[in-house]
């Protein structure tokens, strides 16, 4: 049986929260959407929202506001550009996210043969993604490392595409 998520989404804050679906129950449902300034809630029932929620309560604690919002832009994105995916299709792996000592947040993807992230800085101009390919066969590792530019949707897609392909 799958686990159910709920994510509860504050759109002041641009927030986005993952909680086992059991953990809520329907008063503390109605209390929340009660007191709290949550504009909407919903429930997944797919493996979709699992690939998110360690990355999105890693988000949570990022202390820098403006790479806690590019940081729920890419999980935001990756989400969107996951909604017609079969993600068990794809062998999909969860993400992970960290906050480095200089401020800036570390989204990646780990893959057996690659794994790719999203490195989102303070200044904003410098946030960069890249790509970590590793052929065993021969031990060599090759990189891809670009600048987001205000190229966020093409970038995801590109990664999508490129799991899609290659896991």
């Amino acid at each position: 049986m799958r686990n159910l998520y709920t994510a509860v989404i504050d759109i002041n804050n641009k927030d986005m929260y993952i909680v086992p679906q059991n953990t809520i129950t329907p008063s503390i449902r109605k209390e929340l959407s009660n007191t709290l300034p949550i504009k909407s809630s919903y429930v997944i029932a797919d493996q979709r929202l699992e690939l998110f929620s360690e990355a999105i309560k890693a988000v949570q604690d990022i202390t820098n506001e403006t790479v806690k919002k590019q940081a729920l832009d890419v999980l935001n994105k990756l989400y969107i550009h996951l909604k017609d995916i079969k993600t068990t299709s794809y062998r999909f792996h969860n993400l992970s996210a960290t906050q480095n000592e200089d401020g800036s947040c570390l989204i990646e993807w780990h893959f057996t043969k690659f794994h790719i992230g999203l490195s989102l800085e303070p200044c904003e101009k410098d946030s960069y993604y890249f790509f970590v390919s590793i052929d065993e066969s021969t031990s060599r590792v090759e990189t891809k490392t670009q600048r987001i530019n205000n190229e966020l949707n093409i970038i995801i897609n590109d990664i999508i595409q490129f799991v899609k392909n290659n896991a």
